[in-house]
Parts: C-alpha cells; sequence; structure tokens
C-alpha cells in the first residue's frame, strides 16, 4: 500500500497461490474512498497470476510521479481477449503513470516503461535440462529507486531481485523490455549460491542493505566504476552472522548522515554498524513474554527505531498469540553532582549556626533540589534540622 496525491493505491495478489488470482491495483481516493483507478497484470489469461506481492513491499514512486512495481509468476504475452487488449505483464518490472484516471495501461511499444528478464519462461516453469526448479518469482522483492547519479550514463537508477537469487541494476528512464541477455539492464549481479531475494533492500550514505534467503546480511557501495560501468558494486561485506528463512529486510536509524545503525528481524533483534556490517554490534533473542521459548518473528517484518525505541512484534508458535516488544536503552545511571564551593558557616548563637554554599550541581539529573541554606538548632552541630 501506498499514499501519493490523495490517492490510496493497493496491490493484491495470492496467499501461498490459492487460485484463481491475478495480480490487481486498486487506486481510492484518499478522502471519498471511490475507486478511481485500476490496474490488472494477466487481463487476457484465464489463468491470471501474476501477482504484486514483492514480500509485503508497496509500489515504489518517483518524484514524477512514477510508480514502479514487480510481478511474480504468470503470463506474459500481447494476446488480447474479450475483456481487453492489453499485454500479460507476467515476470515483468513496470512503470505506471499516477496522473490518469480509470485503467492505467502500459503500451507494450514503449519499451522505456518495461523490462522483462529473457528467461521469464524459465522462472515460470523451470528447466529440466539444467535442473533448475519453476516457480522463481521475479517479483518477490520490491524495487529501490536510488539518490539520482552525478556520474556515468544513468541518473536515475533502481535495483531490486527474486527468488532466481539475481539483484538487477535498471534504469529507471528506458526500462528496456525485453532482450536477449538482459542488454537493457545496467548490471546483473549473482548472489552467492543463488540464494533468492525475498526482500527490498534498503540505502544509507552510499550503500544498501539486504539479507538473502538464509544468507548473510550484505553491505553494497553505490558508486559508478567508468572501468567497469557499474553503479553497484559486486563485492559486499557481509556479517558473520546467517540471515534466516526468506531472508531479512532491514530498518536504518541514524542521527542524519552519521550514527547510522542497520536493524534486522529474524527470530532475534541484532543491529549492525551501518559502516561496516562484519559483525553485530548489538543480538538479542525474541522469547514469549512469562513463559519462555522462542517468539517467532513473521516473515517479511521489519523493526521500526524511532524515539530512542526499537519497536517490533512476534507470536508464539504454540497458542498464535502476538506481542508487541519495545526496546530500548536504560536511563543513564545517576552520577554523583558536581562538589560546592564557597562554603561558610556563621555562628548566630550559641545554639544557632547558618551554612551557605554555592551549587555547582547544575547538571544533574535525579536530585531533588533544596535551599542552599541550612541551620542547626541544639546542642549538637551535627544534627540538622530541616
Amino acid at each position: 500500500m501506498v499514499l501519493f496525491n490523495g490517492v490510496v493505491y493497493l496491490t493484491y495478489a495470492s496467499h501461498s497461490d490459492q487460485q484463481p488470482y491475478y495480480g490487481e491495483i486498486l487506486g481510492y481516493d484518499a478522502t471519498t474512498l471511490q475507486l478511481v483507478k485500476t490496474f490488472n497484470t494477466t487481463p487476457n489469461d484465464t489463468g491470471g497470476e501474476a501477482g504484486i506481492w514483492q514480500s509485503g513491499a508497496g509500489p515504489a514512486i518517483d518524484a514524477a510521479g512514477n510508480m514502479y512495481i514487480v510481478t511474480g509468476n504468470g503470463a506474459f504475452d500481447q494476446h488480447t481477449s474479450p475483456n481487453a487488449s492489453a499485454t500479460d505483464w507476467g515476470e515483468s518490472v513496470l512503470k505506471l503513470p499516477t496522473n490518469t484516471t480509470g485503467e492505467i495501461l502500459v503500451p507494450f511499444s514503449d519499451t522505456t516503461r518495461w523490462f522483462t528478464p529473457s528467461n521469464w519462461s524459465q522462472l515460470n516453469s523451470g528447466d529440466s535440462v539444467n535442473h533448475l526448479p519453476g516457480d522463481r518469482d521475479l517479483g518477490s522483492g520490491g524495487m529501490l529507486l536510488l539518490p539520482d547519479q552525478t556520474q556515468g550514463n544513468h541518473v536515475h537508477i533502481m535495483v531490486g531481485g527474486g527468488k532466481a537469487g539475481v539483484l538487477y541494476v535498471l534504469d529507471r528512464d528506458r526500462l528496456g523490455g525485453l532482450n536477449p541477455n538482459d542488454s537493457s539492464a545496467i548490471q546483473e549481479i549473482i548472489e552467492p549460491q543463488g540464494t533468492s531475494l525475498f526482500v527490498t533492500p534498503v540505502y544509507f550514505n552510499g550503500n544498501i542493505y539486504y539479507a538473502p534467503d538464509g544468507g548473510h546480511l550484505e553491505q553494497r557501495q553505490v558508486r559508478f566504476d567508468p572501468v567497469t560501468g557499474n553503479y553497484v558494486s559486486p563485492t559486499a561485506i557481509t556479517s558473520t552472522a546467517r540471515a534466516p528463512f526468506k531472508g531479512a529486510g532491514v530498518f536504518i536509524s541514524s542521527n542524519g548522515s552519521s550514527n547510522g545503525v542497520v536493524w534486522t528481524l529474524g527470530n532475534a533483534l541484532t543491529a549492525y554498524d551501518a559502516t561496516n556490517v562484519t559483525n553485530p554490534i548489538f543480538n538479542a533473542n525474541t522469547q514469549v513474554p512469562g513463559v519462555g521459548g522462542q517468539c517467532t518473528t513473521a516473515k517479511f517484518s521489519l523493526p521500526i527505531a524511532a524515539n530512542g525505541k526499537v519497536y517490533y512484534t512476534c507470536f508464539n508458535g504454540q497458542t498464535n498469540l502476538g506481542y508487541l516488544f519495545v526496546s530500548g536503552l536504560f536511563p543513564s545511571t545517576i552520577g554523583i553532582p558536581a562538589a560546592p564551593s564557597n562554603a561558610t558557616a556563621v555562628a548566630n548563637s550559641s545554639s544557632q549556626i547558618t551554612v551557605s554554599w554555592t551549587n555547582n550541581a547544575t547538571n544533574q539529573q535525579g536530585f531533588t533540589p533544596i535551599d542552599r541554606h541550612r541551620r542547626w538548632r541544639g546542642r549538637s552541630p551535627g544534627s540538622e534540622n530541616r
């Protein structure tokens, strides 16, 4: 789901491929909740599919109002039907307009608005000769729109990948259509052991971060290399910790552009220094409150950091009871206040003394201010009368 220019866009697929289903976008007026826009990824195919699921990520929208989505397994063709003459867009990256009303269409002839990998059929159905399985959705992750590039020929780029374990770097201004060997892609990065991507990468301070299925958190530098033409480093800094099944999305907290912390969630809350994610700086397993044992974090879920705290959810696998966790630092330890100065004592009588001093503890915490004048009465000046 995403809200843009007064329209709430909802994307649809299927849970666990329950048939029949179609990839759809429904756009509702945010004020009236009237349906004002629609998009069907496979309008001509009776089997439908080509869901827009992206492991829970919503569509990405750039400053010009272009919406980017990635579809999963499904038909890719230009067949017509009694209902529509549009293209079926399985296994594709699409650039959709948001300045129209009614049905949203992508002309097949406009190759600046779509990209389909050359092995789309293999992603759908597999390859028995090369022993490759099917059901390798391109759209198992969403697209990350990167900041404008100041070097090279591609100013507006984005990255994303799917179950086949390929991270694509694409030019948002000219996606390129369908070409042999994916020649329109700026770059393709093969994940180690072909681990699947069920995540949308995150960008911070010239790096992208993501954790593939069962792999390790990766940090890749984004910078144009005039020698290779690459925009994203093919070599990653990887963490020593292994990501869980389906991988792990990333949330970044920082103080502006400094003190970046990379947070991941996978039956444990883990944090890394954003400058180098090799070793975690914090790790805590999620335990069922009051009971103990593993509190399971749901796939595709993300932690959220705000106001010095991290929020995340998990559930008891035995009872399916869910919990909201809030993690944060304990208050700072109360320190010793600064010593007073200019202490004086004046005897007022045989039974009364006035003591004065300058309070230098102006930044103390946890102390209740008291008057700086105290008087003792009686036989012993060691007995304070308050």
